[in-house]
């Protein structure tokens, strides 16, 4: 009996063999429709296969990032990706960059690990890191792999790989940011310096005050009330950054770790130079110079004070809002066509001290799923993707913008990069599939390929200055510093912006700052100080260390 069903068997599998040899000759494979994720992350669709004399199945990759519009199937994206790689299969997984963190944090923590994950910061990279959610990408598959973003790192600089560091192992591909060194600059309303008799730009905290109380006292919207302020801040979101570029003319930045005299740092809003800097700030509000709503104000609602003509300089301002199609730009052009602006520099304070701080060069990376370890050929062919899709001039613009000539265009004057109508509207781009790549950034280079020409000159202003970073402040000292001391001080925080705002408006006097250090201190801030100081020399090592792996 058990003869007679092999016998059966073999002959079932011979007709099987030859049904198989008669279909290849037929010339026809099989193709179904592709996987495709919602907003919600759910499933669409199902997996496609390659076309073609045979059969063979692609090697799919899931991918997690964030959006912040629709993503269409099949979209012009996703259809260059596949001529790039038409051995893979592309899975997107797009959430709502509001509440994208929950979204891809409860998939994960469900078991379903993107094979590609987009990090926002170094501080997610940890935590996915010690949950074994991450692969380890060692430095010699980067060398090997991703020889593009290897070689663009060491022109930028090696420290950008802490973005993707954790415990001196590496485990994604940084992603490169020049504009995150040179982001803020903030901007005045031209039309109200002239209007008061100031020629130009205020360069000296002097000069700033004088504008400010003219901003007060001279109607300079023409409206004939005494009706508008010099400036005004988010004190609701922003309290960390207390106006920072006032604070910056004093050599701090409130919510920064600054570096001493002696080589110990100390958080900036309870330095010397701090105390300095609110008491200018607390006479200004004395005087009416500073919009008494600042404590309650957000980000809409300064902009809506902007717009309609209530202060005369902007706080905490990115360049790029100040110009066409920018949002702060956008905003008062729509209420006040005839409204200018002009971008300037920091306030140089009495000892000549001035700058914008700026958020450094590490920033966020591409990692990807533990479970690629086990399958270091797929790894191998992710750390390619990454790279090609960062350093290929051609794949980036179609990934990132569209077709040239249908989607976007080249600036005429500044040979930047544009979209054409319909497509200025995120909602409107499904169809590019550019949403899904907002995350992602080309290598310098490419950036720069795509970038306006006259960008040097716009950002002049947030490069200028001699408060700097990675010598009086290092924004990289949060990448060593222990989360449980965070935790066990996470009051004092709020203490030091309570006091700081009650030093302004003249709810405490400043004479008690000594009292309003020890209550910080007493709230946390002696432990958070201690392992920041900690951190600094711990990092200053480990930045070596790794710099060393590239030699």
């Amino acid at each position: 009996m058990k003869k007679s069903c092999k016998r059966i068997l073999a002959f079932v599998l011979t007709l099987l063999l030859i049904s198989v040899m008669f279909a290849g000759c037929g010339g026809q494979g099989t193709s179904s429709d592709k996987v495709q994720q919602t907003d919600s992350g759910k499933d669409t669709g199902t997996q496609s296969s390659n076309k073609g004399e045979t059969s063979k199945e692609k090697t799919k990759f899931t991918w997690a990032t964030w959006v912040l519009g629709p993503v269409d199937n099949n979209s012009y994206a996703e259809q260059k990706l596949e001529e790039a790689f038409p051995d893979v299969n592309f899975e997107f997984w797009a959430f709502e960059r509001g509440t994208w963190i929950d979204q891809i944090n409860t998939r994960v923590a469900g078991g379903d690990i993107p094979d590609i994950i987009y990090r926002d910061s170094q501080g997610v990279v940890v935590d996915y890191a010690k949950q074994g959610i991450l692969a380890e990408v060692p430095y010699g598959l980067v060398k090997e792999h991703a020889p593009n973003i290897y070689k663009a790192s060491l022109d930028y600089g090696q420290e950008v790989w802490l973005a993707c560091n954790v415990d001196g192992k590496n485990y994604g591909l940084p992603i490169m940011q020049p504009s995150q060194t040179r982001p803020f600059t903030n901007a005045w309303r031209k039309d109200w310096l002239n209007n008061v008799g100031i020629t130009k730009v205020p360069e000296t905290i002097e000069e700033f005050e004088d504008a400010f109380k003219k901003f007060v006292n001279e109607d300079p919207d023409g409206n004939g009330q005494k009706d508008t302020y010099g400036l005004s801040f988010r004190g609701k979101d922003l309290g960390s950054y207390l106006f920072m570029a006032i604070m910056g003319a004093y050599g701090v930045f409130p919510g920064q770790w600054m570096l001493q005299p002696d080589g110990s740092v100390k958080w900036g809003i309870t330095t010397e130079g701090a105390k300095q800097a609110l008491i200018t700030l607390n006479r200004w509000y004395k005087e009416g110079i500073i919009d008494p709503e600042f404590v309650t104000t957000d980000n809409a609602i300064i902009k809506q004070k902007w717009a309609n003509g209530k202060i005369g300089y902007m706080t905490f301002g990115t360049w790029y809002r100040w110009i066409p199609g920018g949002e702060y730009y956008e905003a008062l052009k729509a209420v006040n066509p005839n409204a200018e602006m002009v971008m300037g520099p920091a306030p140089k304070g009495p000892e000549g001290r001035y700058g914008y701080m700026n958020w450094g060069t590490i920033t966020s990376s591409i990692t990807f799923g533990k479970h690629l370890e086990k399958e270091p050929q797929k790894l191998q062919k992710g750390i390619q993707i990454i790279d090609r899709v960062m350093s290929d001039k051609e794949l980036y613009a179609n990934i990132k913008f569209g077709k040239e000539g249908e989607h976007w265009s080249r600036n005429a004057e500044h040979n930047g990069v544009e979209p054409i109508p319909p497509y200025n509207d995120l909602q409107k781009t499904g169809i590019i599939g550019s949403n899904f790549f907002g995350s992602l950034a080309g290598t310098p280079e490419v950036q720069s390929f795509y970038s306006r020409k006259d960008e040097p000159e716009l950002y002049k202003y947030a490069i200028a200055g001699n408060v700097k970073n990675g010598k009086d402040y290092f924004t990289w000292i949060s990448l060593f510093t222990n989360p449980e001391v965070s935790k066990q001080a996470q009051d004092a925080g709020p203490i030091s912006i309570k006091w700081a705002i009650d030093f302004i408006i003249g709810a405490k006097p400043i004479d008690q700052f000594d009292q309003f250090v020890k209550e910080w201190e007493a709230a946390g801030g002696k432990l958070l100080t201690e392992d920041a100081n900690r951190a600094y020399k711990e990092g200053a090592v480990r930045i070596e260390e790794m710099k060393k792996q590239f030699n």
